[in-house]
This record gives structure tokens, C-alpha cells and sequence, in this order.
């Protein structure tokens, strides 16, 4: 059975769409392993309509939002001002997630079309795509939410407190940690890895670098470190 893929989008705080895909029947993820009818992007789309959120109860009694569009006088949807830039945005967004689309649908329907060198170069691809998604959350970070009207401010006992804009459905500056985080992870395997090249050609291959697979800094016992080029159990050779 062919299982199709579907671009779709749902609405989302900022005046956003996010961009996800739909898959029926239901496919594997592939590092979780568990079925999932949806795959989202981590790309958006400025709305050419402007939309409000609206509070509502669904069936279960449980207060819910929702977005809908913001009427005007005649009771037409409202049409949002994009600059030159936000219209050029939406294009290449929805010219890049397209193309992820054809790519699933050609990986789930006609697997036969790639050789394993051309598996290999599709896994290469998709991680620099990620790297790509990750870089336009940055993007979006400067778009959209660090806007200073995103940010608000309300009275709650007293108390002056500032409420942080969201991106999707995370908290902005929890995204912003987690980044930097990555940034820093990214710096300390660099760092490492050179070292551990530098170590492992001074000493004609005798010394290289490992990982050990349970670290405890309190112990001394690190995550990365230089020893003698020998097989060692709980430690996994980084260079050959």
C-alpha cells in the first residue's frame, strides 16, 4: 500500500503556521522508533491573514486555544501586511519544505530508485538540512520573536513580570539554552578531537583518543581522554 505524504500547516502563536507532514497510513520514526502520523519541519510561515488567539472548551470540558482569523468592518478576513522580505521568506520556506516532501515520498513509495551510495548521500544531505532547520530557528529567533512587542508585561500580585514570547509551542529563551548548550557540546568534541589527532600523530598511533561509555567527573574519570592504542573495555576508539 502506498502511503501517501501530504505538506500541511497548523496554526501557531506570533501570526505563524508551522509546517509539518502528514503521513497516511502512519509510518516508523526513525530514531524513536514508535508510529507517527506527523513530521514537523521546524520551518513557519508568515500569515498573509492576521489571526487571534481565541479561548474555547472541547468535549471533554477542558478550556482549549484556538486560532482564528481577525474580521474587519465587512467581516472579512483581515489581511496582514508582508514586507518584501516576509513574502520572500514564505516562498524559499515553502519551496524547501516541498522539496523534503518529494524526498519522503520517494524514500516510503520507491525505495528502489536509490543505490546505497545514494542512501548514503541522502543521510549526508539530511543532516546538513538539519543543520540548516537549526541555523533558520536562529533566523526565526531575530524574525520574529525577539521583536520587543513579543515580549509582555503584566501584573500578577503586585508584581511586575515579564512574559516571554514562544516559538511553536517552547518556551523561546528554553530554545535559546538549548542551543547554546549545543554550541558549547559542539566547541568541547572539536577541542577534544584535535587534541586527541595531535596526541595520537605524535606518538606514531601509540596514544589516541576514546570515549568512555560512563564518565564521572567527580571520579576523574572523563568522557574523552588520551590512552594507549589497545582495545579497553567501556571505551570506544575515536581514532584508528
Amino acid at each position: 500500500m502506498a502511503i501517501k505524504v501530504k505538506l500541511r500547516t497548523k496554526q501557531i502563536s506570533g501570526n505563524r503556521q508551522s509546517l509539518y507532514l502528514d503521513y497516511y497510513p502512519a509510518v516508523r520514526d526513525s530514531k524513536t522508533g514508535k508510529l507517527t502520523r506527523r513530521e514537523f519541519l521546524g520551518r513557519f510561515l508568515d500569515n498573509e491573514i492576521e489571526h487571534q488567539a481565541e479561548k474555547y472548551v472541547d468535549e471533554t470540558g477542558k478550556q482549549q486555544i484556538r486560532f482564528v482569523p481577525v474580521l474587519d468592518k465587512k467581516g472579512e478576513p483581515k489581511k496582514a501586511k508582508l514586507s518584501p522580505v516576509q513574502k520572500n521568506y514564505n516562498r524559499e520556506t515553502l519551496q524547501f519544505a516541498e522539496q523534503v516532501r518529494q524526498k519522503r515520498d520517494n524514500e516510503l513509495n520507491k525505495p528502489e530508485i536509490y543505490s546505497g551510495y545514494e542512501k548514503d548521500q541522502l543521510k549526508i544531505k539530511e543532516r546538513e538540512e538539519q543543520s540548516f532547520i537549526e541555523y533558520q530557528v536562529r533566523i526565526d529567533f531575530e524574525h520574529h520573536n525577539f521583536q520587543i512587542e513579543n515580549f509582555k508585561v503584566k501584573k500578577v500580585n503586585d508584581k511586575i513580570e515579564v512574559v516571554e514570547p514562544s516559538l511553536g509551542y517552547s518556551n523561546l529563551l528554553e530554545e535559546v539554552q538549548i542551543l547554546y548548550e549545543r554550541i558549547l557540546d559542539l566547541i568541547e568534541v572539536l577541542m577534544v578531537f584535535f587534541f586527541g589527532v595531535k596526541a595520537h600523530q605524535k606518538t606514531n598511533g601509540f596514544m589516541t583518543l576514546f570515549r568512555r561509555e560512563q564518565f564521572d567527573y567527580s571520579n576523574l574519570l572523563y568522557k574523552y581522554t588520551v590512552l594507549p592504542n589497545m582495545d579497553q573495555q567501556g571505551l570506544t576508539r575515536l581514532i584508528i
